[in-house]
């Protein structure tokens, strides 16, 4: 079996990918290889921009509201440059992380790792998340792909290492 979806450390953050090629060979086989195949990378290139987009948002925002609190507030010049510089080294971790993440897709990298399924679901707002878990390594799926899987058979699993993205799966 090949499934194909996506996931992150925090499988809570990047949205699931297409399933389109939940049983491609051609892409398994690329997997094995190592690499990512140009469909594969159509699928989660544009979904993982977004996210990316959203933090540098979210992280901008943030910035932006504390910036207005803090101006509220006297402060010494010394008080000041602490904070800038505090916000500068998130906002250059932010940016060296954003690199490497789309460094590592453009270089089509592709890690596996194999195990028994563990399947969970679970129900945070109006939408129930599907995981499954194959040592230690969490991966949000779709449905499809969730009730594919069977519980405690063992799967190797091939994902982009950086940005955790599920690409396919194998029982073995």
């Amino acid at each position: 079996m090949v499934p194909d979806s996506s996931q992150t450390p925090d499988s809570s953050q990047v949205p699931d990918s297409p399933s389109s090629t939940i049983f491609d060979d051609q892409a398994l086989t690329a997997n094995r290889r190592g690499t990512i195949t140009d469909e594969q990378l159509k699928q989660i290139q544009w979904p993982i921009r977004l996210h990316l987009i959203l933090q540098w948002v979210l992280l901008l925002v943030l910035c932006a509201v504390a910036a207005y609190v803090v101006m509220l507030l006297t402060l010494t010049p010394d008080v000041w440059m602490i904070l800038i510089s505090i916000a500068l080294v998130f906002i250059s971790l932010m940016g060296w992380l954003t690199q490497s993440r789309l460094g590592s897709l453009k270089q089509r990298e592709v890690a596996s790792v194999a195990g028994p399924v563990s399947r969970k679901i679970i129900f945070s707002g109006k939408k129930p998340r599907h995981e499954i878990v194959v040592a230690r390594k969490k991966f949000r799926v779709p449905p499809e792909i969730y009730n594919s899987m069977e519980e405690d058979a063992y799967y190797r699993i091939y994902y982009q290492p950086k940005i955790k993205v599920l690409l396919t799966a194998e029982e073995v």
